[in-house]
């Protein structure tokens, strides 16, 4: 089936390259080991892999993606809106620019670089309250 042949593959490489990831939380290693072993052998018979993953792949998946989302939150499935999309865009861009900028500055002092870096993708509120502080200071 082509359109199962197109998800293993994949979720597979995900999977493994989940499990390579040095791993700080034992019990995100746990994890990873409990869900990696429902798995059958990647090397052993296709076809057997090709039935399980047809059984279970879908729980299989959903399972590994709140692992995922619980340890790392990462794998959230947004759904955003066309102007979220946008705004998110918008975002993204203006810290490329930012970003670009930094890099290519030779007059920025140590301090405002620092500054820059560890707020550049802050939400709005958190810089605003980390400028309180420095105003503070």
């Amino acid at each position: 089936m082509p359109v199962l042949d197109g998800a293993i593959d994949p979720a597979l490489s995900l999977a493994h390259d989940i499990l390579l990831v040095p791993v700080v939380e034992p019990e995100l290693m746990q994890a990873l080991q409990e869900i990696n072993k429902q798995l059958p052998q990647p090397d052993g018979d296709k076809e057997i892999f090709r039935q399980w993953w047809q059984a279970n792949g879908q729980v299989w998946t959903r399972e590994l993606r709140q692992i995922i989302i619980s340890y790392r939150n990462i794998g959230h499935d947004w759904q955003f809106s066309e102007q979220q999309k946008s705004l998110l865009r918008k975002y993204y861009d203006a810290n490329k620019l930012l970003v670009y900028c930094l890099n290519s500055a030779s007059n920025v002092s140590p301090a405002v670089r620092q500054e820059i870096e560890e707020t550049l993708l802050l939400p709005i509120a958190n810089i605003q309250k980390i400028g309180d502080k420095c105003d503070r200071a």
